[in-house]
């Protein structure tokens, strides 16, 4: 009777202990969230250093040459208000220069004050393609420009983009350029397309980049074959009048 007595007595403090343990088991039992601490930074061999309002400007237009959407600017020993001139330097990119009026929707910048020295954080909105963008050709002079421009009425491109300093191009020579054209070899363009012609930042600007827009009423492919058959015709024309012409020599 003692045998079993004990036994219950060790088999009901077991149970203790099993309860015991499962009570603190849930006391104890924790969940967070995994953290890892990586937070992303810019290498500082990527980090452009400016001294004046001048490499600040550059450094600005470095980024939009190459469509970066986000970059940082250090300044090191700079001469100037730097508070003052990074406004004043997006402004002046977005108003006043070819790839800023012609590619830029807005820039944004934070300004933090680190001690000895200033780091500028630009986050830059498109409102122009990769595509576009790497589609504007640098021509040095008018008389590239008017060859860039035969080369796509030639292909038949809906868009030609070019980066020129120049005051001598304007909205109304460019068109007048390209109706004389279209006078002078009508076999080469089926068709007179509507044209339009914008410059960024204007017309007014000493550099510029002028886009020209061409509409036609059907797909180039059309045209292409319309080009192809007209100068058929024409070589069969011509061949025939050789023909007819060396029939009537005497022999």
């Amino acid at each position: 009777m003692r045998g079993v007595l004990l036994l219950l007595i060790i088999a009901a403090a077991a149970m203790s202990l099993s309860a015991c343990d499962l009570l603190f088991a849930k006391e104890y039992y924790i969940v967070s969230e995994y953290n890892t601490g990586y937070v992303e930074t810019i290498p500082d061999s990527e980090i452009q250093q400016v001294r004046d309002y001048t490499s600040l400007m550059s450094a600005i237009e470095n980024l939009i040459a190459v469509r970066a959407g986000y970059g940082s600017i250090r300044t090191l020993n700079y001469s100037g208000d730097i508070l003052e001139d990074v406004p004043k330097a997006v402004n002046t990119i977005i108003r006043q220069t070819p790839l800023g009026s012609y590619a830029v929707d807005y820039i944004r910048d934070d300004i933090h004050n680190l001690l000895s020295y200033y780091e500028i954080d630009i986050t830059i909105r498109y409102t122009r393609s990769a595509a576009e963008m790497a589609n504007v050709t640098r021509v040095p002079g008018v008389t590239e420009f008017y060859d860039a421009l035969e080369v796509a009425l030639v292909n038949l491109e809906y868009t030609m983009r070019a980066d020129i300093a120049s005051s001598r191009v304007t909205e109304e020579s460019v068109i007048n350029y390209i109706n004389n054209y279209i006078r002078r070899s009508p076999e080469i363009i089926p068709e007179t397309p509507a044209v339009t012609v914008h410059a960024y930042p204007g017309f007014f600007a000493p550099r510029k980049i002028i886009v020209v827009s061409f509409e036609y009423s059907m797909a180039r492919e059309v045209l292409l074959a319309r080009r192809m058959m007209s100068q058929w015709r024409d070589e069969e024309a011509s061949a025939r009048l050789d023909a007819d012409t060396g029939s009537e020599i005497p022999g």
